[in-house]
């Protein structure tokens, strides 16, 4: 549902990138760092350096109940993963989610639909996914950082212990001007299966990745949905998400208003200190 955003890895210059992300890199400003949670210009770089099974255990446990949904008449489970440890396999089927849910969006638009760079993005090392499938014990080539534990009614036959179902997408990254020293949780991609929609399920993956957030300590979550995409923008209105001051303006032609492609969307999750950078 959501479309993509330029990556920073840290503010480093003030020249803007290509118009059609509407995103800038500037210098980073310095913050005194606090004793006991690194600044805001080293906290994005710190815990995206921070060894993927130690991040898991401090902000999303296996146990914790977020990762095992209530889904009718399915055992979900929802596992946390970083852009290194997908197997070929589960890349394959999050991208053919986004071909299947998203390509003609992006054909509509002026930034057309790359395959190439979609998989380059997606393959960011600091890149991490929530995957929802029905039964998570198939997957012996990944860290083991969640466990199911939902007792519902076995799931219809079409789905498998091994079907990739949905997934969000997300990266620690830096908001924009003026707040380009500000971390942000920035959300990528939020893609549901048929069998899945009108569930709850991509609300659920959303404010998964919101918790994340708030136990990290960073106040904001952002995301990019295309305009033309109105059911995913009633649902990111219903979760208290708004248009983002970043968020590029409608163009005026000839008396014509052309409304942009997409919109920047921003939250105020409450992380400001949350349980701190441990």
């Amino acid at each position: 549902m959501a479309l993509k955003r330029k990556a920073r890895t840290k503010p480093t210059s003030s020249t803007e990138t290509k118009p059609k992300r509407s995103l800038l890199n500037l210098k980073s400003r310095s913050k005194p760092a606090s004793p006991t949670i690194p600044s805001s210009s080293d906290l994005v770089k710190s815990l995206n350096t921070l060894p993927f099974s130690t991040f898991a255990e401090r902000y999303l446990p296996p146990t914790d109940p977020l990762l095992a949904p209530q889904i009718p008449s399915a055992e979900i489970s929802i596992t946390l993963h970083t852009s290194h440890d997908l197997s070929k396999e589960n890349l394959r089927a999050c991208f053919n989610l986004i071909e299947t849910t998203s390509s003609a969006d992006y054909k509509a638009s002026s930034i057309g639909w790359n395959p190439r760079e979609k998989q380059k993005e997606m393959l960011d090392k600091d890149m991490r996914y929530l995957l929802l499938r029905r039964d998570s014990s198939s997957e012996t080539s990944t860290p083991n950082v969640s466990t199911p534990t939902s007792s519902a009614s076995p799931p219809p036959s079409s789905l498998n212990t091994s079907t990739i179902l949905g997934f969000l997408s997300f990266m620690l990254t830096y908001d924009d001007p003026p707040y380009a020293d500000r971390p942000v949780l920035y959300i990528y991609e939020v893609h549901l299966s048929e069998v899945l929609r009108g569930k709850g399920v991509g609300s659920h993956l959303v404010q998964v990745a919101e918790t994340v957030a708030r136990r990290i300590g960073i106040e904001k979550c952002m995301l990019t949905v295309f305009n033309r995409n109105e059911g995913a923008r009633r649902l990111y209105a219903r979760l208290g998400y708004h248009r983002d001051g970043c968020s590029p303006p409608d163009r005026e032609v000839r008396g014509r208003r052309i409304e942009s492609d997409y919109v920047i969307l921003g939250k105020m999750v409450g992380g400001s200190g949350g349980e701190g950078f441990r």
